[in-house]
């Protein structure tokens, strides 16, 4: 769908009527389904009016999207958009919260050590990894997908990224670093329902209340600060820094243009912001992969034969197709710092304009029948630029990315290849639910696994 452009250029976009309490109060609800009903109303480019944000235009359509994801060389600012929420816990020196000059220099430095000569070795140890985590699964019973594969995912950050091999430190780290995200949900709930100019009053006062999120995200921030802070420093003093592929070595190595390190307050930072962009959302993505496969017992025995080949060209389409009916990821705002005419509207700078992932994916136009499941759509070169962007895009494209893609092609068949999953009798469909600022499966990707035969090697 392609809204008509309006009469005089210089208009803002149309949008839902009411008053943005009334708005929020529809988008807190149900944010799919308040944004779908807007774009069926208003077409590829509307606005919206939320309590404590400023006005955010969607888009929906290829070209707008590019248009948007254009803007991170000129007007448009990603970092600003993620700052009321996420640098508390990544840290100011994040390519998350960051714009600009410092973006790039940090960007460039975290690039480095996701080289693809690199990527590739990492694999075998993820299996590994992935093989440990199953061995410990209930079978015959019903029970939620999802932790498990945060397990995995947080275990795959912990050996692989961080390259701790102290398994006293791991399990340390384990355990405080999901309370260190949950709470920082919690508190950007708050701020939502609040207002973020409300709660960035009342913030320091809720610190000093034990037992309130505020407090308990303080006090597991510093104890993940002690932790990563004593592993930095122990990891410097290691003989054999030089030599170790892992990426927290290979930071510690980074240097920018003018040759000097990071620091420890930054390494910590980018160490974080690995955390915050790898953790729960490549965990959500392998979930949402098994749930869709069981309601799909045609693409699930396919995929059962092409994994047994080690042919992964099906595989990264179950990966993709999953990606795009289920995106883990939104919306990727870009805050203005200056006016941007697009579509033949203007939009004032300091108002928000975001690329809808959810309308975008669904778009007819783009990918026939989009609400089924056809993992075949992605074996060929048919999809077109810019209708498909589970990882963003413009300069802000993830830079984990391609580790993201590798991980889930290294665990996913060892999941087929020891398990067979199935949906619980008579369960439906999983709903998306959203989860800090991902969209999840509401029941956590319930199944029931069996083992299965696995043939000698």
């Amino acid at each position: 769908m392609t809204s008509a452009p309006p009469r005089q250029t210089g208009q803002l976009p149309p949008g839902p009527k009411g008053s943005r309490f009334a708005q929020t109060g529809k988008f807190v609800r149900g944010p799919i389904e308040f944004l779908a009903k807007a774009h069926a109303e208003f077409g590829d480019i509307f606005k919206v009016t939320l309590v404590g944000m400023p006005p955010i235009v969607y888009v929906a359509d290829p070209d707008l999207v590019r248009q948007v994801f254009a803007t991170d060389r000129s007007v448009g600012n990603a970092g600003r958009t993620r700052q009321d929420f996420l640098q508390r816990m990544v840290g100011d020196n994040s390519i998350l919260v960051l714009d600009g000059d410092e973006w790039l220099r940090q960007r460039k430095m975290i690039g480095s050590a996701f080289h693809t000569r690199y990527l590739q070795s990492y694999q075998e140890q993820i299996r590994e990894i992935a093989n440990e985590s199953i061995d410990t699964w209930d079978t015959g019973v019903e029970f939620p997908l999802r932790p498990k594969m945060q397990i995995v995912a947080l275990d795959v950050l912990l050996r692989v990224v961080f390259g701790i091999k102290d398994l006293e430190r791991v399990a340390q780290l384990r355990e405080m670093l999901p309370r260190l995200t949950a709470s920082a949900s919690s508190m950007e709930t708050l701020a939502f329902v609040l207002s973020r100019s409300a709660w960035a009053g009342i913030e320091p006062i809720f610190r000093r209340i034990p037992g309130s999120a505020a407090a308990k995200f303080s006090k597991a921030r510093a104890d993940c600060d002690a932790v990563l802070y004593d592993e930095i420093r122990r990891r410097r003093a290691e003989p054999d820094n030089e030599q170790r592929k892992d990426i927290m070595s290979q930071l510690l190595r980074a240097t920018d243009d003018d040759g000097t390190p990071m620091t420890d307050l930054e390494l910590r930072d980018a160490l974080m912001t690995l955390l915050e962009a790898g953790y729960e959302t490549t965990a959500a993505a392998m979930a949402w992969v098994f749930e869709r496969l069981v309601r799909q017992p045609e693409v699930y025995r396919k995929l059962v034969d092409e994994c047994a080949t080690g042919d992964e060209a099906y595989l990264e389409a179950v990966i993709k197709e999953t990606m795009r009916t289920r995106p883990i990821v939104p919306v990727m705002p870009r805050a203005l710092s200056g006016d941007l005419e697009i579509a033949g509207y203007r939009i004032p700078s300091g108002w928000w304009v975001a690329p809808s992932v959810p309308l975008l994916h669904s778009r007819e136009e783009s990918f026939a029948s989009p609400d089924e499941f056809r993992p075949e759509r992605f074996l060929g070169d048919d999809v077109p630029k810019s209708a498909f962007v589970p990882f963003g895009g413009g300069r802000r494209h993830c830079l984990g990315a391609q580790f993201a893609m590798i991980e889930m092609k290294a665990v996913i068949p060892e999941v087929v290849r020891r398990m067979t999953l199935r949906a619980a009798p008579g369960s439906a469909p999983e709903q998306q639910k959203t989860s800090h600022v991902l969209l999840t499966p509401s029941r956590g990707a319930s199944v029931i696994a069996e083992p299965r035969e696995v043939p000698a090697t």
